[in-house]
């Protein structure tokens, strides 16, 4: 399993060259707030809950 997280999470694939995702990690002491895949934890189960209240709201 952790094979393929590590061929997911490739920074070859999703960044650019010569960026690695340690440069991408917030800074505590920093203004700028970076986005972060935990940032999008939540779209899916509210999409679903979205789609299954439209559901049963157009039958």
């Amino acid at each position: 399993m952790d094979s393929i997280y590590n061929v997911y999470w490739n920074e070859g694939f999703w960044l650019p060259k010569g960026v690695t995702w340690k440069q991408l990690e917030n800074k505590p002491d920093s203004d700028v707030y970076l986005p972060q895949a935990s940032d999008m934890t939540w779209s899916l189960p509210i999409g679903l809950l979205i789609f299954a209240f439209r559901f049963v709201f157009e039958r």
